[in-house]
């Protein structure tokens, strides 16, 4: 599964996009716009939806409990029933404790 930003920079260069052109048409500095697609910054809401717009995409948010996401991490790895999952890192779940952001080209 790819990331957050990886989806931004994909979907960025699919529309031949720059950085620096998509952080002008959110009003935000190219700076900002690197550090979302290296997943080193979490945006607002507001900011994805911004993002989402300028990239003619649909921004998805699903919320799902935190049980879901071990339940489904565990059936598809080779842990047994007596090696405890790691918690998940916040990295890897990015806002309200799931993978829960997608931006669809439309």
């Amino acid at each position: 599964m790819h990331g957050l930003g990886e989806q931004i920079a994909s979907l960025r260069k699919m529309r031949g996009m720059k950085q620096h052109e998509l952080a002008n048409e959110v009003d935000t500095a190219q700076g900002h716009v690197s550090k979302i697609e290296n997943n080193s910054y979490n945006p607002s809401v507001a900011l994805l939806e911004r993002i989402a717009e300028a990239l003619a995409c649909e921004l998805e948010i699903n919320l799902r409990p935190i049980e879901e996401i071990r339940e489904q991490s565990l059936s598809s790895s080779s842990l047994t029933p007596q090696q405890p999952a790691a918690p998940p890192r916040s990295r890897d779940i990015p806002y309200f404790g799931g993978d829960i952001l997608t931006l669809l080209s439309l």
